[in-house]
């Protein structure tokens, strides 16, 4: 990995530059994510972290672990270089009517991310607006040795166990506008002579 503490800004940039976005219908079924994540939980308990008491919010809290430490293994698959790319502040994360799959939360984001940095998992780059420039950069994490010794040497989890779920895709049709050859709309009402 690049020395980050000795690089120029424009090093940086470059270095920044290579993210993916984060994937939040990336799953895995298979028993070593689970115990991957069953780790990581243990270990935030074990930092006193707080973890949700009620079944709602441990499950919901355990997706998102999934799901960062998915994004953060498939990017390291593709190149060890790489970040994933996500939100940090609180109105990324507003609820989708209609939809009812797995669903990013602020305070679980957080949580997750910034206990993953605090203990070695993952090195982070927080975003920035830059007012005099006019742009936005979104906070970046990528994962550290720590990390990836847990997820292929201890768990086993290997690239292979890593889908994409498409289950709770919602599917729109949009019905077209038939036009005459001309380009004139036609009427659904015909005129009587």
């Amino acid at each position: 990995m690049v020395d980050v503490a000795n690089e120029t800004s424009t090093e940086k940039g470059i270095r920044l530059k290579n993210y993916q976005q984060m994937n939040t219908k990336i799953t895995s079924e298979y028993l070593e994510t689970g115990f991957v994540v069953d780790s990581i939980l243990f270990d935030m308990q074990f930092r006193d972290i707080p973890i949700p008491p009620q079944q709602k919010y441990l499950d919901s809290l355990k997706d998102h672990v999934k799901v960062i430490i998915l994004n953060l293994y498939g990017a390291y698959s593709s190149d060890p270089e790489q970040y994933v790319a996500y939100l940090r502040r609180s109105g990324g994360y507003k609820k989708k009517r209609g939809y009812q799959g797995f669903q990013f939360g602020y305070q679980n984001v957080r949580k997750v991310t910034d206990f993953l940095k605090n203990f070695g998992y993952i090195e982070q780059d927080e975003g920035c607006l830059d007012l005099e420039k006019g742009e936005s950069h979104l906070s970046k994490m990528r994962a550290t040795a720590k990390l990836i010794d847990l997820i292929e040497k201890h768990k086993k989890v290997t690239p292979d166990m890593i889908k994409t779920d498409t289950s709770n895709e919602e599917v729109i049709i949009v019905k077209g506008v038939n036009q005459n050859p001309n380009g004139k709309k036609k009427s659904k009402m015909a005129k009587r002579r």
